[in-house]
């Protein structure tokens, strides 16, 4: 029997939310060094690395990407050929480019 993962996928799925990990210019997940996983970190108590969070989005594990809809806009993305046509391309200034967009709560 495999064993259980100790990540809370629901309290995850919500930290995601509250950050921009996804860069509209390059189609890409932001990277593992972005300032938006360690914030994601930080809000998971630290059970996790934010590398290894960083990696359970990459490798799509527990279906996220289907959960934050980061198969649609890779779909919208590449079907447009073109990742400035979406709405809300949003991409902060900051030198990561990493956007809260936890509405002022604290990440």
């Amino acid at each position: 029997m495999p064993k259980s993962s100790k990540i809370d996928v629901d309290k995850l799925l919500n930290v995601i939310k509250k950050c921009q990990i996804f860069n509209e210019d390059t189609n890409k997940i932001k990277g593992p060094g972005q300032s938006c996983w360690t914030r994601i970190q930080n809000e998971m108590d630290k059970t996790v690395t934010a590398k290894y969070i960083y990696t359970i989005v990459l490798q799509n594990r527990f279906g996220i990407f289907d959960k934050l809809g980061l198969n649609d806009k890779l779909k919208q993305n590449t079907s447009n050929n073109s990742p400035n046509n979406s709405e809300g391309n949003v991409i902060s200034s900051e030198e990561d480019n990493c956007i809260d967009l936890s509405d002022g709560e604290d990440v």
